[in-house]
């Protein structure tokens, strides 16, 4: 019979493993859905440390924002991953989240991220050369991705930092 802490660790993991499917999903698909549409109108890839910030920002962060949200805010509460894995997201009530609280949870969720890309791609003179800036950013978005593991782990896998700003949990679907 598994213990709490083992349901605890179980849930966690679950968790971790749908967001890992979710961004190769993402990957999977958009990837080659944004060199195709640069192919079809033409356009170079991008060659300046603003171009490709603003070609992820298009091609990945952007549809990325949309994913989560529309999933997270759907009937099912779930993106591709948590359906996979058997999760869903609801707000303390139980119920589906609005928009407005999958958005505001979504735009937490992908910060790290985004500083990420905002510190090796916009805030740098010329590509492959990291300032303090670029280097301070980058720490910032790691020690923040570590903060959102440790909370989810210390909830069980319920509640991360996004979760605990918009009022959201992450449970298992009912069968």
């Amino acid at each position: 019979m598994k213990t709490a802490a083992d349901r605890s660790r179980s849930h966690f993991v679950r968790r971790v493993l749908a967001y890992l499917v979710d961004v190769a999903l993402l990957f999977v698909v958009l990837a080659p859905l944004g060199f195709l549409v640069q192919r079809l109108l033409g356009m170079e890839p991008a060659s300046t440390p603003r171009g490709i910030y603003l070609t992820l920002l298009l091609n990945f962060s952007l549809p990325v924002f949309v994913y989560f949200t529309a999933s997270d805010a759907s009937a099912a509460g779930s993106t591709l991953g948590k359906r996979i894995l058997g999760l869903r997201v609801e707000d303390g009530r139980g119920s589906r989240l609005t928009v407005g609280r999958a958005a505001l949870r979504t735009a937490i969720k992908v910060l790290p991220w985004e500083t990420t890309h905002a510190s090796a791609f916009l805030v740098v003179p010329a590509l492959g050369h990291f300032g303090t800036t670029s280097w301070g950013g980058l720490a910032v978005a790691y020690a923040a991705s570590l903060v959102y593991l440790v909370v989810a782990w210390r909830s069980g896998g319920r509640r991360s930092v996004h979760d605990l700003a918009a009022g959201s949990r992450v449970m298992r679907r009912a069968a």
